[in-house]
């Protein structure tokens, strides 16, 4: 699914700063309880929802997240990144 993603909240600013937005970024389904965060910018997450609040064209989602390597597998074991976002899906009409 393509959107606009706004991140609300980060607790590392260093990787993900408070109202940075990136117009096509990508959620994609990747497992029974994952998902992957691509940012339009090529940084790359692997997010586990914790929280989705429905707003009126958007979804308000709370995830844990880990950045993605290129080429290596995701360590689940590294510290986390809490984040909430806003994501707004683009809809062809």
């Amino acid at each position: 699914m393509t959107g606009e993603v706004k991140i609300i909240v980060s607790s590392d600013t260093s990787q993900l700063k408070a109202n940075k937005t990136w117009d096509d970024a990508n959620i994609h389904f990747r497992d029974y309880r994952a998902h992957t965060l691509i940012l339009n910018d090529d940084n790359i997450y692997y997010i586990i929802i914790e929280n989705t609040t429905i707003e009126a064209n958007s979804l308000l989602i709370e995830a844990d997240a880990w950045k993605i390597e290129k080429s290596k597998p995701v360590d689940t074991e590294k510290e986390v990144l809490s984040i909430e976002f806003r994501f707004i899906p683009k809809i062809e009409k």
